[in-house]
This record gives structure tokens, sequence and C-alpha cells, in this order.
């Protein structure tokens, strides 16, 4: 009988030992295959970045920058770019802001408003840098805000990547704009050259704002702009404006005066490109503001 019961345990033994054993493969196997998943997706995500750094150091030139997520990462990858990256970190220093406050929406926006001068005040500052991957950035380019910062930007590099999980993303690299004052009118008192149309049309120029008696359906205010634009690159002009009328097409005509007579004479002589906005009720009984680009 003893004999029996020990074969019988010895069976059950060698039940579960075979049980275990499969168990430990089947998951040492599923464990290799996790982190042979997970080395690859790194290496993808890594190498978004390897290529970044090489655009970088292929385009900056001497005396320029770029502000950057993670700046050690692109210097290991790259030594020639030390000194010239700039982290997001700086912001967020400069605006006092801790990044604990990174959910906060008015903390973000104050460090957004920081990171917007910090483009218009730099002019060594020639890329910046978008990473998916830094808590420093992704608040400031996610937030929602009604600014200049994306006028201030102009996408002119990508590197995306595609993760074993399906998941994708991308490194963007941006050019800082540089603009030229092309209209610097106060409109308190009256500018030294404009025109109106029809002529009858009366302007009101005060310490608040210029008003302009509507007399007819189409008005027309002409402003000379301070240098020429350039049609051979692409130009921006912004204006924000609030407009108090129920309902209003409004026309930025862009135009040069190819017959020399000091003022619009028309889209078949001066004309040159236009853009028109139209206001509506709603917006009029809210006293909203626009910007118009």
């Amino acid at each position: 009988m003893s004999i029996i019961r020990a074969k019988l345990k010895l069976g059950s033994l060698l039940v579960v030992f075979i049980l275990l054993s499969s168990f430990y493969a089947f998951h040492t196997v599923s464990l290799w295959q996790n982190a042979v998943s997970f080395s690859s997706d790194a290496s993808t995500a890594l190498n978004a970045r390897v290529k970044t750094a090489k655009w970088l150091s292929q385009n900056l030139t001497q005396n320029e920058t770029a502000l950057v997520s993670l700046p050690f990462v692109y210097y290991a990858l790259n030594s020639s770019l030390r000194g010239r990256l700039i982290d997001y970190r700086y912001l967020w220093d400069l605006a006092r802001v801790p990044i604990s406050q990174r959910d906060h929406r008015q903390d973000v926006l104050k460090v957004r408003s920081y990171f917007i001068d910090f483009l218009m005040e730099t002019p060594q500052l020639k890329y910046v840098i978008r990473d998916w991957g830094d808590i420093y950035s992704t608040s400031l380019y996610t937030v929602t805000a009604n600014d200049d910062l994306f006028f201030l930007l102009r996408e002119v590099a990508a590197f995306p990547f595609v993760l074993s999980t399906g998941w994708s993303n991308k490194i963007v690299i941006y050019e800082r704009m540089q603009y030229s004052i092309l209209l610097a009118n106060d409109l308190t008192f009256p500018p030294k050259q404009f025109s109106l149309l029809p002529r009858d049309v009366r302007i009101q120029f005060d310490s608040y704002v210029a008003t302009i008696q509507k007399a007819s359906p189409r008005v027309g205010f002409y402003l000379p702009l301070e240098k020429a634009i350039n049609t051979s690159k692409q130009n921006y002009l912004t204006m924000q404006i609030k407009l108090d009328f129920d309902d209003l097409n409004l026309t930025t005509i862009f135009y040069y005066d190819r017959n020399r007579d000091g003022k619009f004479s028309g889209y078949e002589i001066d004309y040159v490109r236009s853009a028109t906005f139209s206001q509506t009720k709603l917006g009029w009984v809210a006293g909203e503001w626009y910007t118009i680009s």
C-alpha cells in the first residue's frame, strides 16, 4: 500500500512540475517578446531624435540656437550641438511657474506668453523643436489660446514614427519667423496718410479708438504700409479689431499703387490680393475681438 502511495505522490509531483515548467516557459517567452517589443519601440522613438540631432547639426549656423526638449539627449547624440541648445525649462524658470502647475491653464498661459516674448526678442533663436515626450513643452502647444504663437512658427521638418502598438507621433522642427513692421498706425489720432471711400464718410479719432460713421453700404478705409510686401516670400499681416456692427463684411486689401495716383484705383489697376471676414449678429452681441491674418 505504501509503495502505491509513493508512486501516486511522485506522479502528482511530476504533473505539478510539468505544469509549473510550462507556465514559466510560457511567461518567459512572453516576457522575452515584450522585452524585444519594448526595446524595438525605444529604438524607434530614439531614432526620431537621432534624425533631429543630425538635422540641427547640419542647419544651425554659427551663433544660431535652437529651443529643444531634453537637450542632454541631443548632446549625447551629437556633441557639436553643445552650447547651442536652450531648454524649455528656461521658460518656466523665467515665468517663475513650477512645472507641477502644468495642468493649470492660467499658469501654462503665463509661461506661453513668456514663450512668445522669447521668440520675438531673441534674434539668435533659429529653430524650435516640438517633442511629444517632454513635460516642459507639451502643454505650451496644446493649451487653447488666442495669441500669436503659431504665427511666429513655420514647420520646416518633421520626423514621424510608429510603435509596435500602433501608437504614432512625431518630432516637429519649426523655424522662428522674423517679421518687419508693415503697418504701424495708432488710430487714436489721424495717421499721416489715409483715404476714405466714399469721400463723405466721417471718421472720428479720439483717445480710445477710431470710429467710422457708416454712411453707405460699402465703406473703404485705406492706409499705406510702412514697407513693401515681397511677393516672392510668405507674408503675414495680423490685425486685432473689435467690430460694433450687427452684420458686416470686412475686406482687407493689399494693393500696389501701380499708377502712382496716391489712392486705390480699383481691382483692375492696383489690386494684388484680398481677404474677407464676416461678422455675425451673435459675435456682435457678444462684443468679441477678432484676429484677422
